[in-house]
């Protein structure tokens, strides 16, 4: 392979990377002033992560055969740092610490994410508007998938902490309209149902609400600390 075609070869792993890891986790693009994956959202499954990291594996593997001796000084830092990325970025999706951990007040919480960079979105071309629209109608069936797995990573013993999950429905009832009401019911780690009753009532602050919640958990027997 000539200096040239090395060359060529690293920007084309580059570009790989960037539309592997894009299209993974497309609203962490959005965040990034990267657009052009606004139409997307992510899939949160077992199934996407695991595809995802073996994807990016293999680009690592190939930016690791890339003989730098014939790269410029500019593009051996390139290498380093698209190596970096890549393994940071394939860890990532293996681990997928986001779906052992539903929170709201951290880096990892998916649904927060979501809620960050949907208004981030800029509608300034039909083209936009059609990638703003796109996402919107995704959104609940992505939300339904990301309980699935929250659901899932538990039963394999991949517990979240409870403040983070009450952390997490506290933000999820910021977003009940005034004058409404709801009771979800959530079974905890040791099968106790947790009920939490909210109603809104309109404050003086544009578009916005307070939340009264009352919650009640019953237990078939001794509550249990969760493990750490």
């Amino acid at each position: 392979m000539t200096d040239t075609e090395t060359a060529a070869e690293l920007a084309r792993l580059g570009e790989a990377y960037f539309a592997t890891q894009h299209s993974y986790d497309p609203y962490n693009a959005t965040l990034l002033g990267v657009e052009e994956f606004d139409g997307l959202s992510f899939d949160p499954s077992r199934q996407a992560s695991e595809r995802t990291a073996q994807e990016l594996a293999a680009i690592g593997r190939q930016v690791r055969e890339i003989d730098t001796a014939g790269l410029t000084g500019a593009q051996r830092v390139d290498h380093g740092v698209l190596t970096a990325l890549v393994e940071g970025a394939r860890s990532d999706a293996e681990h997928s610490l986001w779906a052992a951990n539903a929170s709201a007040k951290s880096y990892v919480s998916r649904q927060g994410l979501i809620f960050q960079a949907v208004p981030a979105m800029t509608v300034a071309s039909a083209e936009a508007a059609a990638r703003y629209l796109g996402r919107l109608s995704m959104i609940g069936a992505t939300l339904d998938a990301l309980g699935q797995r929250y659901l899932a990573e538990a039963a394999d013993g991949r517990t979240p902490t409870a403040v983070g999950v009450d952390h997490a429905i506290s933000q999820l009832e910021g977003y009940v309209p005034a004058g409404s009401s709801w009771t979800p019911a959530f079974t905890t780690w040791d099968g106790r149902v947790s009920r939490r009753s909210t109603s809104c009532t309109s404050t003086p602050r544009p578009r916005a609400s307070t939340c009264a919640t009352k919650s009640t958990v019953t237990s078939p027997g001794p509550a249990r600390r969760s493990p750490t």
